[in-house]
């Protein structure tokens, strides 16, 4: 894969990793003060939140070391009044984003920053798992 392709994943990447950040933290406030112990779901969503930043610096990093600058950006989604279709959403979001990271691993040759993309796979297949718990006890 040349570097202008590798930087507009990575660019992709970035802008949906900020776009959840922001979708997370704005929910978690949202539920928090809506429902009954909205503070379980404001958590759950702020420690994704939280993961999402950490995945988003990576990111940043490597189009750094690549001799570009990262634009932070973020895409304005719709927030979400129903906790299930939230949860939903950010189940489609995550495997969506699992889906790339696998599909970047594939494609590239660099080890290390490979070794880097699967540990964040792995933090996505995690959201997957948590997400998919809580939607199976949400009524």
């Amino acid at each position: 894969m040349n570097q202008e392709k590798l930087l507009e994943i990575l660019q992709e990447l970035l802008e949906a990793e900020y776009t959840d950040i922001f979708v997370y933290n704005g929910e978690a406030e949202l539920f928090r003060k809506k429902i009954k112990e909205g503070d379980r779901i404001a958590k759950l969503y702020k420690d994704l939140a939280l993961e999402e930043l950490s995945h988003a610096d990576l990111i940043s990093k490597k189009i750094l070391e690549l001799n570009e600058k990262p634009v932070w950006e973020y895409k304005n989604i719709f927030l979400s009044n129903s906790i299930r279709e939230s949860l939903k959403i950010h189940l489609e979001r995550e495997i969506a984003m699992y889906r790339k990271y696998s599909d970047l691993i594939e494609q590239i040759e660099d080890k290390e920053f490979k070794t880097i993309l699967k540990g964040i796979r792995e933090n996505e297949k995690e959201h997957i798992t948590y997400i998919s718990d809580f939607l199976r006890k949400v009524k």
